[in-house]
């Protein structure tokens, strides 16, 4: 009975890892959600018992990682993906932005990972126009390292926090803290892209 439970443990840890693997990997590009959001939901799943935070923090970078590194050969292979992402954001902010990366190439790969929506362009651009990749590599895996961690720390001590003071109603705990999660990410997203528009 224990080895059953043991199998069916490892089976449900499994799914829930490729999961935020997924997650991780298609935020900003197919989820209609913020990496704010995504990432800060994944940490409070994590304090809810279905993961462990750092194996969750360490599947998460692998899926950032893998993903913006596959943006990057996909930028430097001129797909049209790249004008399609432009469109996405506006001319105007692509053309700031593309400026931005030529001057400062490693300072706008790390800042990039800060800004919604900014951060899907980043690696895209970056491809585009033949950022050396070993730099490329190098700030934004450190950048990814401070904004995912942060991000999925937030949810998880947050899940805590929560818990203390409704622990009595479950299925309420969860709904007010998933609507408190949410607010959050899209303040987070607002304050960081309203930031980078000003500097305009």
């Amino acid at each position: 009975m224990h080895e059953i439970l043991s199998q069916e443990s490892i089976v449900g840890g499994n799914a829930s890892y490729t999961i935020i693997f997924l997650s991780s990997f298609f935020a900003g590009y197919l989820i209609p959600f913020s990496e704010e959001i995504v990432f800060i939901l994944i940490g409070y799943a994590a304090a809810a018992g279905f993961a462990d935070l750092y194996l969750t923090i360490l599947v998460c970078l692998a899926g950032v990682f893998l993903a913006d590194n596959a943006a990057y050969l996909v930028g430097r292979t001129g797909s049209r993906i790249v004008f399609k992402f432009k469109k996405r954001i506006g001319e105007k902010q692509a053309i700031k932005y593309e400026n931005f990366i030529m001057n400062h190439s490693g300072k706008a790969i790390f800042v990039s990972r800060f800004i919604p929506t900014i951060r899907v362009l980043s690696p895209l651009l970056a491809g585009a126009n033949r950022i050396d990749w070993k730099k490329f590599l190098t700030f934004d895996f450190l950048a990814a390292v401070c904004n995912v961690s942060v991000l999925v720390l937030i949810g998880y001590f947050f899940e805590n926090q929560i818990s203390k003071v409704l622990s009595k109603v479950e299925i309420t705990r969860h709904v007010l803290s998933i609507l408190s999660l949410l607010i959050i990410g899209f303040v987070l997203s607002f304050i960081m892209k309203s930031l980078f528009l000003k500097r305009g």
